[in-house]
């Protein structure tokens, strides 16, 4: 019988609380030793190094350069480097963008508090070709990328990751699922809507239901409804309206004069301004909601879930910096996604409970 080969694994570096565990010290002692710095007696400076020499253990330069940036209380050209690569199709629609200008200001924010600088570029809009792109990346000593893939129709992002931590924000390319990925909970806010309307007294729940938008969200909202349906009388059951962005007024109003809901919850703030102009008044002859309010539907008062575009690039920052000062780079072989909840909105679009 051949013998089998063991698949063996390099030893974990000591981190500065191993080493301070075995000096007997604590772990600033050993930050000033490794980095020489601050008051320490040169004895216990040489046996922290002699200690940390031993267990193997090797200065990360990106955690040095971003403490030391840290400790200025401010950062400059000098900060440590990353990219946020965002999928707009130019720089007009990028600056008019108010989604967009909040996803790259809170990143540029959350990133600065931690001693880094944000780079924005641009990778759909056929100025700079994927192979360009990880040149530039590669000779700026980049080792950071949150990308945002807002967009609707699939496209694929192949980067060079073998020294790169990637986080991606949203849904918006095919092959994104290989990368971790920070998204908002669309189970949550679809759930947390048709509990809102259940205390309300609502029976006859309807859904417009986009069918343009992605994939995952798609198919979770879909299956959530209908979940909350197979628990409902057959008398308050209610047929989806599945269609996307070219939903016109006479496809939707048919729909609502067949199906006669009590409520509606929709993706889009359109379906609201066809009630109100065929003077259906809301919320007294049928409630109104949205799963994901716009800034309008939020100046409306339409009742609804609030998602934070800006705390998703934030949260998005500090996954990807903890995942580069532990040196968690390269494709992952187990990818997370990290699921943000949204906030409900009362509004004025439902009658109170």
């Amino acid at each position: 019988m051949k013998d089998q080969k063991r698949k063996t694994t390099a030893p974990k570096p000591p981190s500065m609380a191993t080493i301070a565990a075995k000096a007997g010290v604590h772990k600033m002692t050993v930050s000033r030793a490794l980095n020489g710095s601050g008051r320490i007696s040169p004895e216990t400076k040489e046996r922290i190094l002699k200690l940390a020499e031993e267990l193997g253990y090797t200065k990360n330069n990106l955690v040095a350069n971003v403490m030391s940036t840290v400790a200025l209380g401010r950062y400059n050209e000098h900060s440590v480097p990353l990219v946020f690569l965002n999928d707009v199709e130019s720089d007009l629609a990028e600056k008019g963008n108010r989604t967009i200008k909040r996803l790259m200001a809170a990143a540029t924010d959350r990133a600065a508090e931690h001693g880094f600088n944000v780079e924005v570029m641009r990778y759909r809009d056929g100025t700079v070709s994927q192979k360009r792109l990880n040149t530039i990346i590669e000779a700026r000593g980049i080792q950071g990328v949150l990308i945002n893939s807002g967009r609707m129709e699939p496209a694929e992002l192949h980067l060079n990751c073998d020294r790169l931590a990637v986080v991606t924000l949203g849904n918006g390319f095919s092959n994104q699922k290989k990368f971790h990925r920070v998204q908002s909970d669309i189970y949550q806010m679809l759930k947390t809507t048709i509990d809102q309307l259940n205390s309300r007294g609502y029976q006859r729940v309807g859904m417009i239901l986009n069918a343009d938008t992605y994939p995952d969200y798609h198919d979770i909202s879909k299956s959530v409804f209908l979940l909350h349906q197979a628990d409902q009388p057959h008398k308050n059951k209610v047929k989806i309206l599945e269609k996307g962005w070219s939903l016109t007024k006479e496809e939707f109003l048919k729909w609502f004069w067949k199906q006669k809901p009590d409520a509606i919850i929709s993706y889009q703030l359109q379906p609201l301004k066809w009630l109100r102009k065929e003077g259906i008044s809301v919320p007294e002859d049928v409630g109104f909601a949205m799963v994901t309010l716009s800034e309008e539907a939020r100046s409306e008062h339409v009742s609804g879930m609030h998602f934070d575009k800006g705390l998703l690039a934030a949260i998005g920052v500090d996954i990807l910096i903890r995942y580069l000062l532990s040196s968690s780079i390269g494709m992952p072989n187990m990818p997370q996604r990290h699921l943000l909840s949204g906030t409900w909105i009362p509004g004025e679009t439902l009658r109170k409970s």
